[in-house]
């Protein structure tokens, strides 16, 4: 418990750290938190908790797709040719 805490203060310091770079980014840290960091606060959180796997959206998206069937695949496998 006390390592997740020290990591999740390392974290924010390492933020704050970011933030305070320059004008622009000080300006863009101290606004619009609804669109930059709620939304990832939630998302570590449902990791963190198991409620989604890291990767899960990419996982679904590439579950009906069949990659071997494209002749123009450079990475599907080829047949050996014989010499």
């Amino acid at each position: 418990m006390l390592n997740t805490v020290l990591r999740a203060l390392s974290m924010a310091f390492m933020l704050l750290k970011i933030c305070v770079q320059s004008p622009d980014n000080l300006r863009a840290c101290v606004t619009d938190h609804h669109v930059w960091l709620w939304p990832e606060v939630v998302r570590a959180w449902e990791l963190y908790s198991g409620r989604t796997l890291p990767y899960q959206d990419e996982a679904d998206r590439l579950e009906g797709v069949n990659l071997k069937e494209d002749p123009n695949d450079f990475f599907a496998p080829q047949p050996r040719r014989r010499s």
